[in-house]
């Protein structure tokens, strides 16, 4: 009945065929667990998953098993259990595979475990240009951003350029740009911070489009202060 998308009415079925040592509770068992899973309930699932791998430790379905289990208890915020399977689960795939290495990078830096949440985040990095995925773009978003933190400036820039070149029309361009301004500004290109600024103020996001012409007005008010000391300055000379 699953098979027709009825699962509501499969599911009695269904039950009654994991109830006993059968020929078909392996494959009923993974039915539960895909419509439960597939519906959000994932403690459920979790608990077909778990009566699974316990009854079917070499069954057809054990490695999907495997592999949704990181998954499903990264859903439930049981990060500690989730990762050895997140981890099995990239080292079983021959290709990457972006959602499970996002659900790892996410699980890392939950756990403060910072220097694999950044390699994590490189091995997601390294797929630009190759692959479009969203995925990559909140990645080079993220991992600039610890750069920047950590004082490595010249890559944190790459990956915020590399992010406005790949992915012109996301939302994440403007943060992008605005940390762009911060290290032009930092560094003393007051004309690159002011050039990205002017484009900032002109977008239709009202939160980053106020935030440039605040900045901006602060540079403007920052001039007109040395320009003041450098007369006063002057003036007292003579």
């Amino acid at each position: 009945m699953y098979m027709f998308d009825n699962p509501t009415e499969a599911r009695p079925l269904l039950l009654a065929c994991v109830k006993d040592d059968n020929s078909v509770r392996d494959k009923a068992l993974e039915v539960l667990f895909d419509i439960d899973y597939r519906q959000g309930r994932y403690t459920s699932a979790l608990g077909w998953n778990t009566m699974y791998l316990h009854a079917y430790p070499k069954g057809e379905g054990v490695q999907k098993m495997k592999h949704v289990r990181g998954e499903l208890l990264h859903h439930l915020g049981r990060l500690d259990e989730a990762l050895p399977f997140l981890e099995m689960s990239i080292r079983m795939k021959r290709d990457p595979d972006l959602k499970t290495l996002s659900l790892l990078a996410d699980a890392y830096h939950q756990l403060s475990m910072t220097d694999k949440e950044a390699k994590t985040l490189d091995t997601i990095i390294a797929l630009y240009g190759k692959v479009d995925s969203p995925t990559i773009e909140h990645a080079l978003y993220i991992r600039a951003g610890q750069l920047k933190e950590q004082g490595e400036i010249k890559e944190a820039k790459r990956l915020y350029n590399n992010l406005i070149k790949g992915y012109p029309e996301t939302s994440l361009r403007w943060g992008a740009m605005y940390n762009l301004v911060d290290i032009a500004t930092t560094s003393g290109n007051i004309d690159k911070a002011v050039d990205i600024l002017n484009k900032m103020a002109e977008c239709d996001d009202l939160l980053w489009s106020t935030a440039a012409r605040a900045y901006m007005s602060g540079i403007e008010m920052r001039d007109d202060i040395n320009e003041f000391n450098r007369l006063n300055n002057r003036f007292k000379g003579d």
